[in-house]
């Protein structure tokens, strides 16, 4: 399994942050690959530089970046190309509105296929309905999320679930 885990714009300014996750992980014991990071696009809004310098950082350690909530906040097709993003998330006012509106649909295909130009995958958040499931997988998104597959759980829930110790 991989984990995600949200960071937030105060934790990426924090002056010693990829050598906490470092020493977090390594104390830990897992790999870094099986753990994700996901970041909003609020974080345009400070130094986008010092920003991209820190993922850099992160992404060098093994970790995935992904961008969350695509498409609300204020990321600049510029700042996506030079992040080190291996998953565009869209948000799930987009795909609420996939099958009411033809211009949503187009947005959607568009980012799902600027994406993929950029070796970058796309996943698709809050799928609830069966035709969203399937509109999506026609317009090749990568991974779908959402109350379609299941409803969140307690961890021991999970754990029992999966047969995880």
């Amino acid at each position: 399994f991989k984990m995600n885990v949200n960071l937030s714009v105060g934790q990426l300014t924090e002056p010693n942050i990829v050598d906490m996750i470092n020493d977090t992980i390594t104390e830990i014991g897992i790999p870094f690959s099986n753990i994700g990071f996901e970041v909003t696009e609020s974080l345009a809004i400070n130094d986008m530089n010092r920003m991209k310098e820190v993922l850099h950082s992160i992404s060098s350690l093994g970790i995935d970046i992904s961008l969350d909530d695509f498409g609300t906040g204020y990321s600049s097709l510029i700042n996506i190309k030079e992040m080190p993003l291996s998953t565009i998330k869209i948000d799930k006012s987009f795909i609420d509105d996939l099958m009411l509106n033809s211009n949503t649909e187009i947005f959607v295909k568009m980012i799902i296929e600027l994406a993929h130009a950029l070796n970058i995958r796309v996943c698709a958040e809050g799928v609830e309905e069966e035709y969203q499931y399937n509109r999506l997988l026609e317009l090749n998104a990568d991974i779908i999320q959402g109350y379609y597959f299941g409803k969140p759980i307690p961890a021991d829930e999970f754990e029992k679930k999966f047969e995880m110790q």
